[in-house]
Protein backbone atom coordinates (compact mmCIF):
# COMPACT_ATOMS: atom_id res chain seq x y z
CA UNK A 1 0.00 0.00 0.00
CA UNK A 2 1.81 3.43 -0.68
CA UNK A 3 2.02 5.81 1.95
CA UNK A 4 1.87 9.20 2.49
CA UNK A 5 1.83 12.48 4.57
CA UNK A 6 -0.62 15.04 5.31
CA UNK A 7 0.56 18.30 5.32
CA UNK A 8 -1.52 20.91 7.60
CA UNK A 9 -3.69 23.67 6.57
CA UNK A 10 -1.72 27.15 6.35
CA UNK A 11 -2.06 30.59 6.47
CA UNK A 12 0.22 33.27 5.39
CA UNK A 13 -0.69 36.91 6.48
CA UNK A 14 2.36 40.31 5.31
CA UNK A 15 1.58 43.52 7.56
CA UNK A 16 3.69 46.50 6.19
CA UNK A 17 3.49 49.02 8.98
CA UNK A 18 6.28 51.93 7.85
CA UNK A 19 9.58 51.13 7.46
CA UNK A 20 8.37 47.41 9.65
CA UNK A 21 7.56 43.99 7.58
CA UNK A 22 5.69 41.26 9.50
CA UNK A 23 5.06 38.00 8.07
CA UNK A 24 3.38 35.37 9.99
CA UNK A 25 2.35 31.55 8.82
CA UNK A 26 -0.06 29.63 10.66
CA UNK A 27 -0.22 26.08 10.32
CA UNK A 28 -2.33 23.70 12.33
CA UNK A 29 0.78 20.97 12.87
CA UNK A 30 1.03 20.68 16.75
CA UNK A 31 4.90 20.07 16.48
CA UNK A 32 6.73 23.52 17.28
CA UNK A 33 9.92 24.01 14.98
CA UNK A 34 13.39 23.71 16.49
CA UNK A 35 15.95 25.23 15.17
CA UNK A 36 19.06 22.56 14.13
CA UNK A 37 22.29 22.15 12.61
CA UNK A 38 22.33 20.08 9.32
CA UNK A 39 25.24 19.19 7.49
CA UNK A 40 25.74 20.76 3.38
CA UNK A 41 23.81 17.54 2.03
CA UNK A 42 20.83 17.44 3.94
CA UNK A 43 17.29 18.33 2.19
CA UNK A 44 15.74 19.69 5.18
CA UNK A 45 16.42 22.32 7.57
CA UNK A 46 17.03 25.46 6.38
CA UNK A 47 13.95 27.47 7.07
CA UNK A 48 14.66 28.67 10.62
CA UNK A 49 18.60 29.04 10.61
CA UNK A 50 17.43 31.59 7.55
CA UNK A 51 15.14 33.75 9.35
CA UNK A 52 17.97 34.14 12.40
CA UNK A 53 20.66 35.25 9.52
CA UNK A 54 18.04 37.51 8.17
CA UNK A 55 15.29 38.76 10.30
CA UNK A 56 15.60 41.26 12.93
CA UNK A 57 13.10 39.52 14.81
CA UNK A 58 11.74 36.16 14.77
CA UNK A 59 9.53 33.38 17.23
CA UNK A 60 7.09 31.14 17.29
CA UNK A 61 3.52 31.14 18.60
CA UNK A 62 1.60 28.19 19.65
CA UNK A 63 -2.45 28.52 19.79
CA UNK A 64 -5.45 26.28 20.49
CA UNK A 65 -5.34 25.23 16.75
CA UNK A 66 -2.01 25.15 16.04
CA UNK A 67 0.98 27.45 15.35
CA UNK A 68 2.24 30.77 13.88
CA UNK A 69 6.15 31.17 12.98
CA UNK A 70 6.40 34.99 12.68
CA UNK A 71 9.69 37.34 11.40
CA UNK A 72 9.81 41.08 11.14
CA UNK A 73 12.09 43.13 8.97
CA UNK A 74 13.26 46.51 9.62
CA UNK A 75 13.94 48.74 6.53
CA UNK A 76 14.11 52.38 5.66
CA UNK A 77 13.54 51.06 2.10
CA UNK A 78 10.67 49.48 3.14
CA UNK A 79 7.34 51.71 2.04
CA UNK A 80 9.83 54.45 0.38
CA UNK A 81 8.30 55.98 -2.72
CA UNK A 82 10.88 56.22 -5.81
Amino acid sequence: MPSFTLVPAFRVRVELNGSRLRVEVTDTGERLPVVKRYGPESPTGRGLRLLESGANRWGVEQGTNGKTVWFEIDSVWIGRSQ
